[in-house]
């Protein structure tokens, strides 16, 4: 199964289109992104987007036909995309009557069916979602780390990145009831904030390894990073489309290039086999930065008699 890894777009303030650095509009960028991206990567199975879609939480920016159109090129080739919300995409003006991420829940659902997306019985409380791939033993679940029900709007938007959300088990007991085989899968967690973080949160962890989640994918941080927390993998995805000019000393994302990731899931051999893309300063192309296997134990893909027992 190939995974497509996007982060951080963060379209409309701190974007590429702000940037100095490279003499680019956003539709040259985008168009040379999937220019590259057909013509030197396999289709992905899947595209999950880590968040930060957008910079301050409003829904004109979520309406760019530059964002709409770069989705499109996945959907109109049926690859479904799954996307958590990131600190940007709240809108803080709508924090108090506990709507903060209201456009972001709306864009979701309006594009719900094309991107693939089946949401949580209480989305908008929660901004749960997951994908099912049946024929990889593979489920995808996409879920919320950022800002839920603040008290102190001062305090946490000193700390743009402060994780104030923390996950319970009630979604999970909602797939467990939903995902016919759900202990039979392998399962992979989407989040904006990356697991060095999560950690702090020491219940959330403990949900995640009850249920047996073998990875988690997330953005965040601008640039790439691995790390494993008590058996649970966490790999971080650089900004595709954040400006790397701009200075965020207090976050260290100093002169990050523009980067997405791409993932081989190989059940067969216990593996996932992780590519780095970036964008090379000198040239501005893509060029592959790092690659390297990553060894996890994974439930096999099924063959034709297992398809046959799952519709019964």
């Amino acid at each position: 199964m190939k995974i497509l890894h996007i982060s951080d777009f963060h379209f409309g303030n701190n974007s590429i289109q702000q940037d100095t650095i490279y003499p680019t509009i956003p539709d040259d960028f985008l168009y040379k992104t999937q220019k590259f991206m057909k013509t030197q990567l396999e289709l992905p199975d899947l595209v999950i987007f880590t968040g930060d879609l957008i910079s301050k939480g409003k829904i004109a920016d979520l309406k760019s036909p530059i964002i709409l159109d770069f989705l499109k090129y996945f959907t109109h080739n049926n690859i479904p995309i799954l996307i958590c919300n990131g600190n940007h995409d709240l809108d803080e003006n709508n924090i108090e009557n506990k709507n903060q991420f209201v456009d972001f829940n709306n864009f979701i659902l309006e594009h719900q069916k094309e991107l693939g997306i089946n949401i949580s019985e209480n989305f908008y409380e929660n901004q749960a979602s997951y994908m099912d791939f049946p024929r990889y033993n593979t489920l995808f679940i996409s879920l919320n780390s950022c800002h839920n029900i603040i008290t102190n709007k001062e305090q946490d938007f000193k700390k743009p990145a402060t994780i104030s959300y923390q996950l319970t088990d009630e979604f999970f007991n909602e797939l467990r009831q939903k995902i016919k085989y759900f202990f039979y899968r392998n399962k992979f967690v989407i989040i904006h904030h990356p697991l060095e973080k999560l950690k702090e949160h020491i219940d959330s962890i403990k949900i995640l390894k009850k249920n047996n989640v073998k990875v988690v994918f997330a953005g965040d941080s601008h640039k790439f990073s691995k790390t494993n927390y008590d058996g649970i993998y966490g790999i971080t995805a650089g900004t595709l489309f954040g400006s790397n000019s701009i200075k965020w000393d207090q976050l260290n994302l100093i002169m990050q290039p523009n980067q997405f990731n791409y993932y081989n899931l190989d059940s067969e051999n216990d593996s996932i086999k992780i590519s780095q893309f970036i964008v090379d300063n000198e040239s501005s192309n893509w060029v592959l930065k790092k690659q390297f296997l990553l060894e996890i134990p994974m439930l096999k893909g099924w063959n034709l008699k297992d398809w046959y027992k799952y519709l019964g």
